[in-house]
């Protein structure tokens, strides 16, 4: 059994793909096209996210908390240059 389809996308691809199986295969796979599948249980409701504890004020950082360099001069930096 072949079975093969023209495939293009736009001016990008243009091809043709074949697949060869034995015959008792291909009527497997047109069997189970064929016969209508139950429908498929309802997915269940996601579960509400436990609430964040509120942030911790000093002391230590979560790990992987990204920090802010701090300017102990105190006096003011020159812009970034954007890129």
């Amino acid at each position: 059994m072949a079975a093969s389809f023209h495939l293009e996308v736009g001016d990008l691809l243009s091809t043709t793909l074949m697949q060869l199986m034995p015959v008792e295969f291909a009527k497997e796979l047109i069997e189970g096209l064929m016969t209508q599948a139950p429908p498929a249980p309802a997915p269940a409701a996601p579960a509400e996210p436990a609430p964040r504890p509120p942030p911790r004020r000093g002391g230590r950082r979560e790990r992987g908390t990204p920090t802010r360099a701090r300017n102990r001069t105190n006096t003011p930096r020159p812009p970034s240059a954007s890129i």
